[in-house]
């Protein structure tokens, strides 16, 4: 994919993806969203990680993922306006089947 000058955002690297998990896992940790999807009263935090792992792999794949610096201060997922649908081979590829199995899909959220 070619790259883009956003003024001062960059590429996320690959290597980066841990420390994104963590910074979004941190941000996100009183979402009731979130905790809603997990089904409980708690922020799971091993849990929630492979959601923001695969959201981030799913951005790789399919759309663009920008980071504000090397630092990583904050990042977006940017999925093409055509691109509403995650396909099964898309959940697939983004690792879908080892988040199903690891935070589990009991009340089908």
């Amino acid at each position: 994919m070619k790259k883009i000058n956003f003024n001062g955002l960059e590429h996320l690297d690959k290597k980066q993806i841990p420390q994104v998990v963590s910074l979004l896992s941190g941000a996100f940790s009183e979402d009731p969203c979130l905790k809603y999807l997990l089904d409980s009263d708690e922020y799971d935090y091993d849990k929630v990680k492979y959601l923001h792992e695969y959201s981030i792999k799913i951005g790789f794949l399919y759309g663009l993922v920008l980071t504000t610096s090397e630092n990583i201060e904050g990042v977006g997922i940017w999925m093409p306006p055509k691109r509403v649908d995650t396909t099964p081979l898309m959940f697939i590829r983004a690792g879908g089947l080892n988040l199903k199995k690891t935070i589990g899909c009991e009340n089908n959220r």
